[in-house]
């Protein structure tokens, strides 16, 4: 999975900012300055809030082991404000994920920085955003002091209200993202096909995704293909290649409006990977090779020597 950091607020989901393929970080940091402290009702550790001048709240996620999920991992710097919080179970770690496609919203919680999320795909119609915080878990006053609580000078002596589901620290928000063709693929048996047939139909339901119905012959190969790995490969590249030829005839539209790919936000990954290959997208026309596209990301593997019967050619 490939984990993009959206924005520091949901209102803006166009500006993207790539951190990896294997984990994603986002960082909140105070900005120094007044100005945003006095419309405050309370500190918080924000993107453009200098209550902590010193503070820092990022956020690091990463695929959970134990198949769809996310593993959060909270961090805070320089709050010990925040952090008092939280071991006197007066704040919590959570994260909101969301969908906006299907307007479903969850809210998650943990007592611990390390959160695992999980969520059913049948509620959100596409992979969901994900805003890590922290929240407060009940009303309280407190007196706020610069030394201890690492709270800007504006703070210093003054008693506050915190509301309860207050946010003390909120990240940027973060979007899941497969990046590998292969996760697109949803293979099921069909008996009304020959021995060793195969049919490929893009599904646009829920999430987008590739059904691979087979014949059960072929189906049983694919999971368990034995000693003959290599000729599942050859199988999975032509897959590969149909996979592309139905995108490059039906979906060829590069606009985010409804029937274009780009409202399928599963397929960006696989936009980038042609990209980062220098390779022509399946919306540029006759440029974009279905065959092409599929031995460039899944090539065919050969052997390193080919024995020939003698007086061939």
């Amino acid at each position: 999975y490939r984990f993009t950091s959206l924005c520091s607020h949901s209102r803006n989901p166009d500006i993207l900012k790539r951190l990896g393929t294997s984990a994603m970080n986002t960082v909140s940091s105070s900005v120094r300055g007044a100005n945003e402290i006095r419309i405050q009702q309370y500190p918080a550790l924000e993107d453009g809030n200098a209550s902590f001048p010193s503070g820092g709240y990022q956020a690091k996620g990463s695929p959970s082991s134990r198949g769809q999920g996310l593993l959060l991992q909270h961090e805070i710097q320089g709050a010990p404000l925040i952090e008092a919080l939280i071991q006197e179970k007066k704040a919590i770690y959570a994260c909101a994920v969301a969908s906006p496609r299907s307007a479903h919203r969850e809210f998650k919680t943990s007592h611990e920085p390390l959160q695992e999320i999980t969520w059913d795909s049948e509620n959100f119609g596409e992979p969901p955003y994900f805003t890590p915080m922290i929240v407060c878990t009940k009303e309280f006053e407190r007196d706020l002091n610069h030394d201890r609580d690492g709270v800007h000078q504006d703070w210093h002596g003054r008693r506050v209200l915190f509301p309860k589901g207050a946010r003390l620290a909120q990240g940027p928000v973060m979007y899941l993202m497969v990046s590998d063709l292969n996760r697109l693929l949803f293979f099921r048996r069909d008996e009304t096909l020959r021995p060793g047939q195969f049919r490929v139909t893009a599904d646009n339901d829920v999430n987008f995704r590739f059904i691979v119905d087979c014949h059960p012959d072929l189906h049983a190969f694919l999971q368990e293909p034995g000693r003959h790995t290599s000729k599942r490969r050859d199988i999975m590249t032509h897959v590969v290649t149909a996979c592309f030829q139905k995108l490059q005839q039906d979906y060829a539209e590069d606009n985010e409006e409804e029937g274009g790919w780009r409202t399928y936000k599963s397929l960006e990954p696989l936009a980038d990977l042609l990209e980062e290959s220098n390779y022509p997208h399946w919306s540029e026309g006759s440029e974009f090779h279905p065959e092409a596209a599929a031995t460039l990301l899944y090539p065919h593997s050969l052997p390193a020597t080919l024995d020939t019967d003698e007086g061939d050619g």
